[in-house]
């Protein structure tokens, strides 16, 4: 039944609002030729959600389209780091020391907060939730500076500062290796306000208020940590190490795991989930019956579309928080920098179905529809089938009919009775397109779920499954199959280049017949439905139009002011003509082509 394609979109979208997958995300590339800058070090948000670039070209305000250029009150255009002073204050770090950006008026105006000429070069900087500012230096050495932030008031406020001796409250410095050259320092503070500091290749520090003194707990060649909760994350080149904090301070019951790629930075998303960034790209790390897993990270922007992130060598991340939750992360590369968010994925739990998601009229006297419930129709009597996943495609063969669950189970009923039941979660996400062909095999298409998937399924006239891929000639997303003419079948799926596939069924695979398109197409193309006719004329709805391949040309249709809408079906009647589906603007039907 041509029809059930022109769901194909609608349920996608419902398979992926099901699922929960942490690894995918949303994302968007700030890579452009136009960048005033190259490399970005860092990235900071403050309070009113403006977007601080630390580039290797200097400081730049990023307003969500263009880049505004900071420097011309700068000596040193090294961003070496950024803490927020106050709602309208920011502090950065550079060679010359810190800078306080004020944006209280019509104006940014930057005025150096504390310079550091006679400290040496400062290498990080870090704010604890007391009000005190922390700042690293070559040669292994801190300083603390309290003054203009709060003198006495910072030094006995709780925290880390707590139980502080008198006298504390002014700047002073640490010595906590002098053998560490270069070597930067890193900062981060526990659950229960302890100050830990990370020298790479050095060791793990905390500091001491009631000795006023840092001590080493425990040497290591990390080269970044995460603390969240009561565990201390340190992560190495090619190691993970994962302890405990214990109530006085301590640590202890560390475990060492080895990672799969070289790791830069390390980012908690909960207590037993992180980001993990480095010269390959993004992956997660996860626990997993005691055991650590490393999975790739991908992007998904389109609900069709599952693809590799472009983002590599990242040099740091940051995330924006709402209520509790991470709403955006961002990642600084040597090439720009990028941005991460959830978008589509979340859904409300318990939420009824309230659309059709699949048709299927069978050419018998049943019509069946599945609004996640299977209804069957005959006459004007209606029965109701439950099973157990919501059904999101249906296709029936003789006396078969094939069910697709959006969990990803394929189900086989011989006389509405269920025969056979196949798990393909393995494989991918919901089943959401099925299509019995003339030679009894039906097709089926198959969302992603945690990584790419191309090609098709396919189930014979035996139960027997196979999969089509790229060692059968297809090369990209499968989203619809359609038969017609002298019983020629077609994929189509995804992009300009592998949109459109005819089946060779004596050599039993696809053979690549997309043409270049002579007109300009968006980014994400598409073909959503198919159809052929009497003739063998493959119309294609899709992204941009309704395009008729004719073997040897493929033309965008006329369709007046429709014609660069988008289609989302196309259905070709017994008579000659033809039922289009536009995205917005309902349905069209062409008579003779063109009328």
């Amino acid at each position: 039944m041509t029809f059930q394609r022109s769901l194909s979109a609608l349920c996608c979208l419902f398979l992926l609002s099901t699922q929960l997958w942490a690894q995918t995300y949303r994302f968007r590339d700030y890579q452009q030729d136009s960048l005033p800058f190259q490399a970005v070090n860092q990235v900071y948000t403050a309070d009113d959600e403006q977007v601080w670039l630390g580039t290797d070209s200097g400081l730049f305000l990023f307003d969500g389209a263009n880049c505004r250029s900071m420097n011309r009150q700068l000596k040193s255009r090294t961003i070496l780091g950024f803490e927020t002073l106050a709602p309208d204050s920011l502090l950065f770090l550079n060679h010359e020391g810190i800078q306080l950006l004020d944006s209280s008026g019509d104006q940014e105006v930057i005025t150096p907060y504390m310079v550091s000429e006679s400290f040496g070069y400062p290498s990080g900087m870090f704010r604890t939730q007391s009000g005190a500012l922390w700042v690293g230096y070559e040669g292994g050495k801190i300083l603390r500076l309290d003054s203009g932030l709060g003198g006495e008031d910072v030094a006995n406020s709780g925290g880390e500062d707590a139980a502080v001796p008198k006298g504390v409250g002014e700047d002073q410095m640490y010595t906590l290796d002098p053998d560490a050259g270069t070597a930067p320092i890193l900062f981060s503070e526990d659950g229960i306000g302890q100050l830990w500091a990370l020298i790479e290749g050095f060791g793990l520090y905390r500091y001491v208020p009631q000795k006023n003194t840092w001590e080493k707990s425990r040497p290591t060649k990390a080269r970044d940590m995460a603390i969240v909760e009561d565990r201390m994350i340190l992560l190495s080149a090619k190691e993970l190490e994962v302890g405990r904090i214990f109530s006085d301070g301590r640590l202890g019951r560390w475990s060492r795991s080895s990672l799969p790629v070289s790791a830069e930075e390390i980012y908690p998303l909960s207590k037993e989930e992180w980001l993990i960034a480095g010269p390959e790209g993004l992956v997660l790390g996860h626990w997993e019956n005691s055991r650590l897993q490393v999975e790739p990270v991908f992007g998904s922007n389109d609900p069709h579309r599952i693809e590799e992130l472009p983002f590599k060598n990242i040099r740091s991340l940051h995330a924006e928080w709402e209520e509790g939750q991470i709403a955006r992360i961002w990642i600084a590369t040597d090439r720009g920098f990028g941005m991460l968010w959830k978008g589509f994925f979340e859904s409300v739990p318990g939420m009824p179905f309230d659309n059709v998601l699949s048709l299927d009229r069978g050419g018998g006297k049943t019509a069946r529809v599945s609004m996640g419930a299977l209804y069957e129709i005959t006459g004007q009597a209606f029965s109701i089938l439950e099973f157990p996943e919501a059904i999101s495609g249906i296709s029936s063969n003789r006396e078969r009919v094939f069910l697709g669950g959006n969990a990803g189970s394929l189900m086989l009923l011989r006389s509405g009775a269920m025969q056979k039941m196949m798990d393909l979660t393995d494989r991918g996400g919901g089943i959401f397109y099925l299509y019995s062909d003339s030679a009894g095999i039906t097709w089926f298409c198959q969302a992603p779920s945690d990584k790419p998937l191309t090609g098709v399924g396919a189930i014979d006239l035996n139960g027997q499954l196979r999969f089509y891929d790229r060692e059968h000639g297809l090369e990209s997303r499968v989203l619809v199959v359609g038969e017609g003419g002298r019983n020629e079948l077609y994929a189509a799926g995804i992009g300009p280049e592998t949109y459109l596939y005819k089946f060779d069924r004596e050599n039993d695979r696809f053979k690549n017949v997309s043409l270049p398109l002579p007109f300009s197409i968006s980014p994400n193309f598409e073909v959503h439905d198919i159809a052929v006719d009497s003739l063998g004329l493959v119309w294609l709805a899709t992204t941009d139009g309704l395009l008729l391949f004719d073997g040897e040309f493929i033309r965008r249709t006329d369709l007046g002011r429709y014609s660069d809408y988008e289609i989302r079906a196309v259905s070709v009647d017994p008579n000659g003509g033809l039922w289009a589906a536009t995205d917005t603007e309902g349905l069209l039907y062409l008579k003779d082509e063109g009328a």
